[in-house]
């Protein structure tokens, strides 16, 4: 039995369509940025042991300070997102506006059911916990 806790990979959508002006695409990015990373923080809040990778909140500034990703396309996104999907033990969508029609998180789910990783849907941090829970991906803390 595996004791390590448990890795949830949370996939939320993030780019605009190319047919945005640059400063509308900007200021979407950053609100999905701001939200998927306050998600991201209430699940540390809640002490759940378990670890949370955003793709989005640990890779969106840092093509500001690195040439080589922010020269990357969406396939160099997609294996780099892959590679840290591959080593999760769960996937789970946070289901803002946008995430039916986003590409990335499409071929998120995509990867996750040809790779049987277990998919889950949240708009609120506790219900995702439940379901976690529910389904032995975590622990009940209290």
């Amino acid at each position: 039995m595996n004791n390590a806790p448990p890795l949830i990979y949370i996939a939320s959508p993030y780019t605009a369509p190319d047919t945005w002006s640059p400063v509308r695409r900007q200021n979407l990015q950053q609100q999905r940025f701001d939200k998927v990373a306050q998600s991201v923080s209430v699940f540390y809040e809640m002490g759940l042991g378990g670890f949370f990778y955003s793709p989005i909140v640990h890779s969106h500034p840092l093509p500001n300070y690195n040439t080589v990703l922010a020269s990357w396309g969406s396939a160099e996104w997609r294996t780099e997102n892959y590679r840290w999907l591959s080593r999760c033990d769960a996937i789970a969508v946070l289901t803002v506006d946008g995430w039916h029609e986003s590409v990335g998180v499409n071929d998120e789910l995509e990867y996750a059911n040809e790779n049987d990783i277990p998919q889950f849907f949240y708009t609120k941090e506790r219900s995702l916990v439940a379901q976690l829970q529910d389904e032995g991906v975590l622990r009940a803390t209290r």
